[in-house]
Formats: structure tokens, C-alpha cells, sequence
């Protein structure tokens, strides 16, 4: 079985979601495959031991062997398709060689196959575009949720369908830190927060932390965290102590 048909299984199977985290992870789809001890350190923690039952229910779930014998089974139709390039390169290069006596260089460039350094080269640029460009699109559609709603990153991917664990969605996720910083996180009770201060600009901190029953310091580090000014109201001309409703 290949690792698309594998990933669909893992999908449609009925497993939860660290079911489908452990055998992803395992069997290396959407990113590196992982040892028992990886994994669990990856899921807070949790013992080799505990990962390799949630492994086995997992396939007994879909009622597939382990992860061994889709490993092997994977290698196996690695290999069968090597052999298929190898004989369909030897098949063209055969009958060149023994009727014109020419060396393998010349007849590859004559084939345009080019050096095997140069399709080498030319497979590694072409899967580095091809990442890119997935990068990119996860990245155009996580970063205007991110900014709008300030939900964090597993959110958005179960959100938009994503594999929060893929190599690509966490190359994505750097992207955006690297271009946006850390921008701070909210909360339903954090935008009701903002959204009340601007509508009432003369409220103190403690006032604004007792209505919505938070710590008082953390009211002015948020506001500064999101770029929002935040000066003693108190000193300001017009001030009035408003009544809380």
C-alpha cells in the first residue's frame, strides 16, 4: 500500500485524532517517520509503551498489520519502482551502446538525461519549489485567521482541515513568526475586553479588571502586547469615574 492510500485509511478509518497523530507520525506521513520514544516525547510525554498500544489499536482499528509490515511493504514499493526507471533507462541506453560504441556520458546527453548529478540537482530544486509552494499556500490561508480571530495554530488547522503535525504546516507557522512576530493570543473574553475599553476610554485598569474578573496587571500587559496605548485615564482632562453596569 502507498503512503497516499495509507494516509487516506489513516483518515476514513474511524480513528481519533492521536490515533491518526501516532500512525502519521510513525509511518512518516506528512513528515519524518518517528520512533516510539519520539512520538511519545512529541505528545507530552508519554511512555514508548503507551504510544505502542495506541499503535496496535490503531490497526486493529483498520484492520492492517503493524507499522513494521507497512514500513516494509512501503520499502518494497520503493524499490519495485526503482527497478521499473532502471530497466526503462537500460532498455534506451542498450542498444545506443552496443551499435555506435559511444561512452554513457555522451549517451545520456544524446537521451536528455543528463548527468545523474544534474537530474539529482534537478529533483532536489524541483521538490524544494514544490514545498514552497505548499508552504505558501497554508501560509496564505492561516495568516489572515491568525491576525483576525488570534487563535492559535492547532485551532486553525482543525479550522481549515489541516494536519497540524505536517512538516509543511509548521514550516508555514515559522513563516509567520518570522514575518509577524508573536502576536498576542485572545481570547472571546479578551476581544469583549479591547472592544468594551475602546467604547469606554475613560475606565481604569482596576475597573476594567474587575468587570471582567481578571488579574489587574494583566489587563496593561496584554493592551501593550497587542499595540494598544494604554495611559492613566485618571490624569486625562474630563475624567469621570464611570458606574459599571
Amino acid at each position: 500500500m502507498l503512503n497516499n492510500d495509507l494516509a487516506k485509511a489513516i483518515k476514513t478509518g474511524g480513528l481519533d485524532s492521536r490515533e491518526q497523530e501516532v500512525l502519521e507520525r510513525r509511518l512518516g506521513i506528512g513528515h519524518t517517520a518517528q520512533s516510539l520514544q519520539q512520538i511519545g516525547d512529541e505528545l507530552g510525554g508519554l511512555s514508548r509503551e503507551r504510544i505502542r498500544q495506541l499503535e496496535k489499536g490503531a490497526y486493529e482499528k483498520l484492520g492492517m498489520g503493524s507499522s513494521k509490515d507497512s514500513i516494509q511493504n512501503n520499502r518494497l514499493v520503493r524499490e519495485e519502482r526503482n527497478d521499473k526507471l532502471v530497466m526503462d533507462i537500460f532498455a534506451r541506453i542498450e542498444p545506443i551502446r552496443l551499435a555506435e560504441r559511444k561512452n554513457f556520458r555522451t549517451i545520456a546527453k544524446k537521451l536528455g538525461m543528463g548527468s545523474s548529478k544534474d537530474s539529482i540537482q534537478n529533483n532536489r530544486l524541483v521538490r524544494e519549489e514544490r514545498n514552497d509552494k505548499l508552504v505558501m499556500d497554508i501560509f496564505a490561508r492561516i495568516e489572515p485567521i491568525r491576525l483576525a480571530e488570534r487563535k492559535n495554530f492547532r485551532t486553525i488547522a482543525k479550522k481549515l482541515g489541516m494536519n497540524y503535525a505536517s512538516a509543511h504546516y509548521t514550516q508555514a507557522v515559522q513563516l509567520f513568526y518570522k514575518k509577524h512576530g508573536h502576536p498576542e493570543l485572545l481570547s472571546d473574553r479578551d476581544k469583549e475586553m479591547i472592544e468594551y475599553k475602546m467604547t469606554h476610554p475613560f475606565i481604569t485598569q482596576v475597573d476594567l479588571a474587575r468587570k471582567f474578573k481578571v488579574h489587574n496587571p494583566t489587563v496593561c500587559r496584554k493592551f501593550k502586547r497587542m499595540g494598544i496605548p494604554w495611559n492613566d485615564v485618571r490624569a486625562l482632562a474630563g475624567y469621570v469615574k464611570p458606574t459599571l453596569k
